[in-house]
């Protein structure tokens, strides 16, 4: 810490204010008196007596840099931070250390520490000063010291030697009381008399359980005696053969043992089981034949075997001889069990004669061949002459042909919807190929809901024109917008197309 610093530029400026005193050759502001209290001490250039209660205010600067040309012994006071600064070469805080070359007031060297600038005022920390590394300063009751001996080394401790009153390292430290009397692997250490280790030996053997009678030291053996009660309450798994006397009570406890374990002795009946080893060829364990008691192994009897449903007969095929068809198939329709002298067969019915017969799925059907009455009609053969009234509906999937050397026709409809544009032309894919048509209407839904013709004109309302053609299989429909025609009434409406066609 540094405080020496020069004034004399502050004296310059307060020995205006001050007197001389004649018997000294410094200045003393604050008193009048001749011999002013305290007196003066005569090597002080300057001296300040304040009432108690005063200090002296140094020159306040904004920031030390304002200074243009400081000189050395300068003092400022920096109220830009708040600290007492003095020049030295360089503007140094009081109290900074030695910064810019300056003295400073506490000193510690080694052993020594240094009071004042000079190093004169000295002390040592101790009276034995520390020589290597790792010494400690220790007290010795009366004064500091180091303590002797070399730096401990990795994993030591630092122990008090008494003799040599100082801290030395060791490696490691000294039980006297424990010894290790393990030679041989698995070996254990159990307590002994008076603490002392008592040496436990190997199990000698896999399995081995570790037992006492609380007499003595434990031992291992290869089984486990309890004189009470085992509580486990996890699974217990035998490795090898369990002892019936290994269980007792109800055996609450006992679950999930494996019955292939169970080598010897028969469960009795009363214990849910049978009561034997062995039994006769045919013989089934049931209950007695009548009456409450106990089952056994027997033979069936009449008595034994209960009404059944025919429902629960799954499998297999009842013969004839047991009142059954010999037969597994299931009947087309119309098919009837006709006998063929050594059992049955499934067959319909034939035509004979002028009958005609109808086999239908869960009827037949016998009439005439000129009447059959309200009935679907399937033939390959030819009706005779004569007529046939029919009286509903007839539906065909084939075609129909009337007379000799007419072709066999289909009806097909299409419907659809015209252009929405003048001249507009729609496509409609009908299916069958342009060459089988025979005959064809289309008619157009118009506005007013009726149904126009193709190229249809009225006096006076010449908005009704349309026209179609086919190609292969698609039938174009095209509105016709050339004078005097016009479509407008029959843009965007329904179209229906009735086709007959031959195969």
């Amino acid at each position: 810490m540094k405080f020496f610093f020069h004034l004399r530029s502050l004296a310059f400026l307060l020995m205006t204010l001050a007197y001389s005193a004649s018997a000294q050759q410094g200045v003393v502001i604050g008193s009048n008196a001749t011999n002013p209290t305290p007196t003066p001490d005569a090597n002080a250039v300057l001296w300040l007596i304040g009432n108690g209660n005063q200090g002296l205010i140094v020159p306040v600067v904004t920031n030390t840099a304002a200074v243009v040309t400081p000189a050395k012994g300068m003092v400022v006071y920096n109220a830009a931070d708040n600290t007492l600064y003095y020049y030295n070469g360089t503007w140094t805080a009081v109290g900074s250390g030695s910064t810019g070359g300056g003295n400073t007031l506490l000193k510690i060297s080694g052993n020594t520490v240094s009071v004042d600038p000079a190093g004169t005022a000295s002390i040592n920390l101790a009276s034995t000063a520390p020589n290597a590394n790792g010494q400690l300063m220790m007290w010795d009751g009366t004064k500091w010291t180091s303590s002797a001996g070399a730096a401990p080394t990795n994993g030591q401790f630092l122990q008090w030697n008494t003799a040599a009153n100082t801290w030395q390292p060791v490696n490691s430290p000294t039980v006297s009381s424990l010894t290790n009397p393990m030679t041989n692997p698995n070996e254990m250490i159990i307590g002994g008399v008076s603490g002392a280790p008592t040496k436990l030996n190997a199990p000698g053997g896999p399995n081995k359980v570790l037992t006492t009678d609380g007499a003595g030291a434990p031992t291992w053996n290869n089984t486990l005696s309890l004189g009470g009660s085992l509580t486990v309450t996890g699974a217990v798994t035998a490795s090898s053969s369990v002892s019936a006397g290994s269980f007792i009570g109800n055996g609450n406890q006992v679950t999930n043992l494996d019955a292939g374990k169970i080598t010897a002795g028969v469960v009795p009946i009363a214990n849910g089981g049978t009561g034997g080893s062995t039994t006769s060829a045919g013989f089934v364990f049931a209950g007695p034949v009548s009456g409450i008691g106990a089952p056994s192994f027997r033979a069936l009897t009449a008595t034994d075997i209960p009404a059944l449903n025919l429902s629960k007969v799954a499998a297999g095929t009842l013969p004839v001889s047991q009142g059954g068809t010999g037969l597994s198939a299931t009947p087309l329709a119309g098919q009837l069990l006709i006998g063929n002298g050594t059992g049955f067969t499934l067959s319909t019915l034939s035509v004979v004669g002028g009958l005609a017969i109808s086999n239908t799925a869960g009827s037949i059907i016998l009439g005439t061949t000129g009447n059959f009455g309200a009935q679907s009609l399937s033939t390959t053969g030819t009706l005779s002459a004569g007529a046939t009234t029919v009286n509903g509906d007839v539906t065909t999937s084939g075609y129909t042909q009337m007379g000799a050397s007419a072709p066999g026709l289909q009806v097909l409809e299409i419907t659809g919807t015209t252009a929405t544009s003048a001249d507009g032309v729609v496509n409609i894919n009908i299916g069958i190929d342009q060459s089988r048509i025979v005959f064809s209407s289309v008619y157009v839904l118009d506005v007013s809901s009726e149904l126009i013709p193709p190229m249809y004109m009225r006096t006076g309302f010449p908005t009704y024109a349309f026209n179609y053609y086919f190609a292969g299989t698609t039938m174009f429909i095209i509105n016709v917008d050339v004078a005097p025609f016009s479509s407008s009434s029959v843009r965007n409406r329904p179209v229906r197309a009735t086709i007959f066609y031959k195969p």
